[in-house]
């Protein structure tokens, strides 16, 4: 029997379409971004309720939120739909999970969560996780004083306070790189390395907020932010500053390898292809995808696929896109041709997490409103397998899930 999780209106239901559920906001590493306030789900006697087992037969329906007032025709809002053949995880696949108020280890095959040990993390913050060898950094954000802390997290080790950091980036070599940011002082900012338990290597200041992306062999992938302008993609040495090669001048990253990095360019409107770059040559060429908000992408492991997730539009968002669900393409970048996942649209500023396991197998971490779903995908297969996997204090975003060894 088919599982069918939806914010709006089943197929062939009668009466009006419903004003859009209520949605959160997403905390983007790779914009360096602010977010809006959340709520942590809480049982009235301040733990964290534990896990919910996922239902069985009633589809859920989120109830929608007011509408604001509206001045005028509006293009529809997008609604939240998982629609696939219940069944089980992928056996033996480990994932870092991060929710609202913690981040924990889950097994994918039981859905069962260990939380990481010494991670202090206030009430209804959002947490966002990076990944690099045996290291995994967090950066969260505190909704209470409205500041960014950085944790490293050594696999079998403690956890380490970096202290109030904007980034950081775990690194090839098992350091990592942290910004720090004073806002209003036009001092610019400090990019400096650290050694996994916190001592400082050296330091260096930048005179603009930056993203940190990905370090590769060929340099560091970041994005410079300027003043009423898209951000700068490029590579530079970590240590010096001095530019190997600039991708885009107004460059919106999706994902990136150790040698590919796809992007989308931030100063155009619609119908934008995403672009490759070949970081060992510098080559690169566009492949055309459907028209939307992308948000985040995700390389399979033979690098010849990419996943690209596209948000789910807001009734005020003023993209030109006359499909406003969010959605979930495979790029066959050997070809040049898409495919959309089967059965998954997001709802208003939400979009799928998409996450490849070693055997080629694509995990989508989905849901609004903090209730979150996973879901498994074999590419070419007619349908979703929907894990029995309920999450709370969830909210799929870019660095949300992660893949342990």
């Amino acid at each position: 029997m088919a599982e069918v999780l939806s914010s709006g209106p089943e197929a062939g239901a009668a009466g009006p379409r419903p004003p859009g559920p209520r949605w959160l906001s997403a905390l983007a590493l790779v914009a360096a971004g602010a977010v809006l306030a959340v709520l942590a789900v809480r049982d009235g006697t301040g733990r964290r309720p534990a896990p919910v087992a996922a239902p069985t037969s009633a589809p859920v329906v989120v109830e929608p939120w007011p509408s604001a007032v509206r001045t005028g025709p509006l293009p529809p809002e997008a609604v939240y739909r998982l629609d696939g053949d219940p069944g089980p995880g992928p056996p033996g696949v480990r994932l870092l999970v991060a929710r609202r108020s913690d981040a924990a280890v889950m097994d994918a095959g039981s859905g069962r969560l260990t939380p990481v040990p010494g991670l202090r993390v206030d009430p209804g913050a959002a947490v966002d996780l990076r990944r690099r060898g045996a290291l995994t950094t967090a950066v969260v954000f505190s909704h209470r004083d409205q500041s960014y802390r950085g944790w490293a997290l050594p696999d079998g080790g403690h956890p380490v306070d970096l202290g109030r950091v904007q980034d950081v980036l775990p690194m090839r070599d098992g350091t990592v790189l942290t910004l720090v940011c004073v806002a209003g002082t036009g001092l610019g900012c400090v990019l400096g390395s650290r050694t996994a338990t916190g001592q400082v290597r050296w330091q260096r200041r930048v005179p603009r907020e930056l993203g940190l992306v990905r370090d590769t062999p060929y340099g560091l992938l970041t994005v410079i932010y300027l003043p009423e302008r898209p951000g700068v993609l490029r590579l530079e040495d970590p240590r010096t500053g001095r530019v190997h090669l600039v991708l885009s001048r107004s460059g919106h990253p999706l994902a990136a390898t150790d040698r590919l990095v796809a992007y989308q360019g931030a100063d155009c409107d619609r119908g934008c292809p995403v672009v490759l770059v070949d970081l060992a040559t510098g080559s690169r060429r566009n492949v055309p995808v459907p028209e939307g908000r992308a948000a985040v992408g995700a390389f399979a492991p033979d690098g010849d696929e990419l996943a690209v997730a596209f948000q789910g539009l807001h009734t005020q968002d003023p993209f030109p896109a006359a499909r406003r669900d969010g959605y979930v393409v495979l790029l066959d970048l050997r070809r040049g041709s898409w495919r959309e996942v089967p059965g998954l649209t997001t709802g208003p500023k939400t979009t799928a997490a998409p996450l490849w396991t070693p055997d080629g197998t694509l995990l989508l971490g989905t849901g609004q409103d903090g209730a979150g779903r996973l879901a498994s995908w074999r590419p070419g297969a007619p349908r979703v397998t929907v894990l029995p996997v309920w999450l709370t204090d969830f909210d799929p975003r870019p660095g949300s899930l992660l893949l342990l060894p």
